[in-house]
């Protein structure tokens, strides 16, 4: 009974102890607060559209015809891309793309709309940066989904003029229809793509970094393990006072992070928000750090 009582009375001494260093240590107090609010803060704000759409792209048009301008305008109409500025030679949008201050160049050539009525194959051109994989990939989609649906409304134009039914005309062009679904991200939404997962990585990054800082600061030197020891009545008692107010602090921090994703973002939680809570705090209890398998 007295040794349960010694390592009881050393396990809140060591608490206590380890809550005076986050009064004393700014450096250990940020690390535990103001580095996780911030990355999460930074995160929000990166993600909080959803999803990057009206992308600025610039526009070469060398043909200056109906059908190049229709281009255009069925270009700024999809919701990936939006025509920023037009310039006047390739040298010019290069500079641009370079700069960031547009994700790519859409090229139409001389003759694009003799060409096309002629029944010839004029090749539209479009140049952005690869290095922006994201944004780069997102302004091609844009100007993919624009000029098909350009294309296919000329050939039914010509069909029609040509005599042939409408309907048959259409089916004539797409005699398969396709249905695309997208089954791993079918919001299209990074929230609840990215963001979900990114947000509770980069705190178990901090929470390891927090832990291994703060038992270091207990083994740099060879007396100091030997201190704890005795303060916490045995090596286990004095680790288990030592990691609890982390913790404390980072379960506060993942509640905070649930709420502003399941609350704030109005993300589905599909399933019981009390048993959530109660896997979190057996997990922070047992780990310290969030278990994947059930969390």
């Amino acid at each position: 009974m007295l040794a349960r009582s010694h390592i009881r009375l050393g396990f809140w001494l060591v608490f206590w102890r380890e809550i005076g260093w986050l009064r004393r240590r700014p450096f250990l107090f940020a690390l535990t607060t103001i580095v996780p609010l911030a990355q999460m803060a930074l995160l929000v704000a990166i993600f909080s559209a959803g999803l990057a759409t009206r992308l600025p792209i610039g526009v070469l048009d060398l043909d200056s015809s109906d059908l190049s301008r229709t281009i255009v305008r069925m270009v700024d109409a999809t919701p990936d891309s939006a025509v920023a500025v037009r310039v006047g030679d390739l040298a010019e949008g290069r500079s641009l793309i370079l700069s960031g201050k547009i994700h790519g160049l859409l090229m139409l050539p001389h003759d694009l709309q003799r060409d096309v009525f002629a029944g010839r194959r004029p090749e539209v051109v479009f140049f952005y940066n690869t290095q922006t994989l994201t944004t780069g990939n997102l302004a091609v989609r844009g100007v993919n989904a624009a000029l098909p649906t350009a294309a296919a409304g000329i050939r039914l134009s010509l069909r029609s003029a040509q005599g042939q039914p409408l309907e048959f005309a259409e089916a004539d062009l797409q005699p398969i229809p396709v249905q695309t679904h997208a089954l791993f991200n079918p919001t299209l939404n990074y929230v609840y793509f990215l963001l979900t997962s990114l947000i509770p990585s980069i705190l178990q990054v901090i929470m390891v970094t927090t832990s291994a800082y703060s038992v270091g600061l207990d083994v740099e030197n060879r007396y100091r393990l030997r201190t704890l020891r005795a303060l916490g009545g045995g090596l286990w008692p004095a680790m288990a006072g030592k990691i609890l107010p982390y913790t404390i602090l980072f379960m506060l921090v993942l509640g905070l992070s649930d709420t502003l994703l399941f609350v704030g973002f109005e993300l589905p939680l599909h399933g019981r928000s009390w048993l959530l809570r109660a896997c979190y705090s057996f997990c922070r209890v047992s780990f310290s750090g969030p278990c994947w398998h059930c969390c």
